[in-house]
């Protein structure tokens, strides 16, 4: 389960880890985006990208990427 959090420009900000990952997503909600940044705690890797959240796609794509993230097959 996430941690969720009002952010002050508005939106939603919700946090998550798994081992040694770290998600954090950041959703502009006027603009239907949401801001993904995840952290490999272990190795330093991190990653970043916007998901289109105003379309089916980028729900997918987010469904997708947490299920990877708790290991669970789609």
């Amino acid at each position: 389960m996430p941690w969720i959090y009002p952010t002050a420009e508005g939106g939603v900000q919700l946090e998550w880890r798994s081992g040694d990952r770290e998600i954090t997503l950041d959703i502009d909600l006027d603009r239907q985006i949401g801001e993904w940044h995840g952290l490999d705690l272990s190795t330093g890797d991190e990653s970043a990208d916007n998901l289109d959240l105003s379309n089916s796609e980028g729900w997918s794509e987010l469904g997708r990427r947490l299920c990877e993230l708790g290991g669970v097959d789609r």
